[in-house]
């Protein structure tokens, strides 16, 4: 299974930024041995002092891993879904495992930026939570158009949404507002989406995402 790294700083703290995050680490593991190493943030008091020592504890692990090294860096190239899918195919088949490093909230030094290939997300600035749930719907993206499942058309952000679900013989209003169980649900056959859920229209995986809310507000 393709190996492939995320190193990062800090933890995702707020509750729908880890829910993001979760549901696209969910779908990835059947498909690549998917780590995230977590490094500690600075306790500096200057913005200055905190991107210089993160960068440090970052070289220092980049140091340690093999792999072909990615920085995630909004001064580096940006890169089309299908060509980040057939990067990411290549390296796959060539048995070479990834490593992706996300900086902290101050960004990176440049000694980080010339340790590997420049790669950015977008030429607009995210706030650094976002950016990783960025990354992985990328790279979730990415591994689908490559294995060439199709299962990545409309499969935006799950995001809360009203189902009318069939309990005791009659039909009622859900509020599904997990992100992760809307998730199984979509992917589910239509057969059996069928018996669980039922509306007006026909029940497919359209109509069910058609349902859903556009955003995500934990």
């Amino acid at each position: 299974m393709h190996r492939i790294t995320l190193l990062t700083v800090g933890r995702l703290k707020e509750p729908w930024a880890r829910a993001g995050a979760e549901l696209y680490i969910e779908r990835l593991r059947p498909q690549v041995q998917l780590q995230i190493m977590e490094l500690a943030p600075s306790k500096g008091r200057q913005p200055a002092q905190q991107q210089i020592e993160e960068s440090q504890r970052l070289l220092a692990m980049l140091e340690k891993m093999d792999g072909e090294k990615i920085i995630l860096d909004e001064r580096g190239a940006g890169m089309a879904s299908t060509a980040f899918a057939s990067f990411i195919g290549g390296a796959r088949d060539r048995g070479t495992p990834l490593i992706f490093v996300l900086g902290g909230a101050y960004g990176l030094t440049d000694v980080v930026r010339k340790s590997g290939k420049l790669l950015s997300l977008s030429k607009m600035t995210f706030p650094h939570e976002l950016a990783r749930i960025v990354f992985l719907e990328q790279l979730y993206r990415a591994v689908e158009i490559a294995r060439g499942s199709g299962d990545h058309h409309g499969e935006e952000l799950i995001s809360p949404c009203h189902v009318k679900r069939k309990m005791y013989g009659a039909f009622e209003w859900q509020w599904i507002d997990s992100p992760i169980l809307a998730g199984k649900i979509m992917r589910m056959n239509p057969k059996k989406l069928g018996r669980v859920f039922s509306s007006a229209e026909s029940i497919d995986r359209a109509a069910f995402h058609r349902r859903c809310v556009n955003c995500w507000n934990g």
